[in-house]
């Protein structure tokens, strides 16, 4: 599956733009600020709650860093404008987690702050595994300074099994994906990185888990096998 999914990847730049646009169509809300506003307005019409993220990861400077925020402050705004509670999706290494964490932290608490008088929440979204410390540790400071804010959790990996009980134990709100990073072997659990059953059977004890624990999760996956056995 691997193989299949790096060939895949590398064949991205010869497939024609109008191709890959029609195909991303139902992921990805819009090339503008514009164009994710009126998705997230529809979706909000047909009775759906929504989340949206400024699509990039792990800026190589400075200016980088500051412009994605930004995009994030301009996008708080247009949300705020039109009374669109949607969630924020926020990638740490956008914000410059590998340049400085400590300026990565001002900008993300900078959005934050931004966001909370709409009422619009976050979600810390989960990166490769070289960030995942980082990350949950990052967003305790978060949660702990009252900002309204969740944390994605991959399923694929060993150290969700330990990373969710203390989260479970604050009941801090979660979400729950498989996983989409190639780690090396040693970061996953009995092989699930190339057996999709076993990440669905870890994605489905997680889940399960997080809501006997009294905690919010969210559900993020794709697959409609796996949301069955869930609502099941």
């Amino acid at each position: 599956m691997r193989i299949l999914n790096t060939m895949a990847a590398r064949a991205i730049p010869f497939v024609p733009r109008s191709l890959i646009r029609k195909i991303s169509r139902r992921y990805i809300a819009g090339e503008t600020l514009d164009d994710a506003c009126a998705r997230i307005q529809s979706l909000d019409a047909a009775g759906f709650r929504t989340t949206v993220d400024v699509l990039g990861e792990s800026a190589s400077s400075f200016d980088q860093a500051e412009s994605m925020t930004r995009d994030y402050l301009d996008l708080v705004d247009a949300l705020g404008a039109n009374n669109m509670r949607t969630e924020l999706s926020i990638k740490l290494t956008a914000l410059g987690l590998h340049l400085d964490e400590d300026a990565c932290m001002k900008r993300v608490s900078t959005i934050l702050r931004a966001a909370a008088p709409y009422g619009i929440s976050a979600c810390i979204d989960m990166e490769d595994v070289s960030c995942t410390q980082k990350t949950l540790d990052a967003f305790l400071r978060l949660e702990a300074d009252g900002y309204p804010v969740g944390i994605a959790l991959q399923a694929y990996l060993t150290r969700t099994n330990e990373d969710m009980v203390p989260l479970q134990a604050r009941k801090s709100r979660l979400r729950i994906c498989k996983g989409i990073y190639a780690e090396a072997n040693e970061h996953l659990v009995d092989g699930a990185s190339k057996d999709r059953a076993a990440i669905n059977a870890h994605f489905v004890r997680h889940v399960s888990s997080a809501i006997e624990a009294g905690s919010f999760v969210g559900i993020a996956t794709h697959d409609a096998q796996l949301i069955d056995a869930l609502i099941d």
